[in-house]
Formats: C-alpha cells, sequence, structure tokens
C-alpha cells in the first residue's frame, strides 16, 4: 500500500515537472499588445473630429520599430464595436517589418450596419478591451 503512494507521489511530480516546464518553453517573455481603434472617426469623420489617422498610425510604428528585445511578441488588435482581428509576430526585425506592412495597408472595414441598412464604424470600448484580457 505504501509503495503504491510513493510510486503516485512520484509520478505526480513528474507530470507537474513536465507540464511546468512545457509551458514555461512556450511563455514569451514579454507581450506588448496594441488595442488599435479603427474606426472613421480617426480619419476625421465627421468633419468635427480631427483627421488622427497617419499620425497614430506613424506612433504606432514607431513605437514597434523601438522593441528592443526580439523575444518580445508584437500583439496588434485593430478594434471598433469588437476586436476585427489579432495580429502576432515576433519583435524580430522580419517580424517588425511584416506587422508594419500591415499597418501601413490597413483600410478601416465598415463592420457596422445601423437600423436603416448604413454601413459604418461604432466604437465601443468594452468588448474589445474584454477580448484583450
Amino acid at each position: 500500500m505504501r509503495t503504491k503512494r510513493i510510486v503516485a507521489l512520484i509520478a505526480a511530480l513528474l507530470f507537474a515537472a513536465v507540464v511546468s516546464w512545457s509551458q514555461n518553453a512556450r511563455v514569451k517573455d514579454i507581450r506588448q499588445t496594441y488595442l488599435w481603434d479603427v474606426t472613421l472617426s480617426m480619419k476625421g469623420k465627421p468633419k468635427s473630429n480631427p483627421n488622427i489617422w497617419e499620425p497614430v498610425k506613424k506612433a504606432l510604428i514607431a513605437d514597434i520599430q523601438a522593441i528592443p528585445d526580439e523575444s518580445t511578441e508584437i500583439v496588434v488588435i485593430p478594434f471598433q464595436h469588437k476586436a476585427l482581428d489579432t495580429w502576432r509576430a515576433p519583435a524580430t526585425e522580419a517580424g517588425k517589418a511584416a506587422m508594419i506592412k500591415r499597418i501601413n495597408a490597413y483600410d478601416i472595414p465598415l463592420e457596422y450596419v445601423t437600423a436603416n441598412g448604413k454601413r459604418t464604424t461604432m466604437t465601443f470600448l468594452g468588448p474589445p478591451l474584454e477580448y484583450c484580457l
């Protein structure tokens, strides 16, 4: 009876060690996450809003270029009323270049349909923040 307990304890300890090691091997040291507002208001619509689309993209790109540690994972989440996508790349030169290319090429999709059928964008911060968490 005592031998069975010892064998079970050793097996449990080995299992815990293997699970812990395998999880640690996949965990990145740092994850740099950007929740990016991609609504029409960023392009100055309606006209009462300033057009900050290009300055925001430049700031996002500059921040990504400044990441010094290649083990960092870059995550960009474009959002409107919900998270629209999730882009991931390592902070290597190639990973940064691919992420910057996606940011530069991105155009605002008209994801939200109003009651009268008009396609537009809406900004709701709650669901995208919950998605990030």
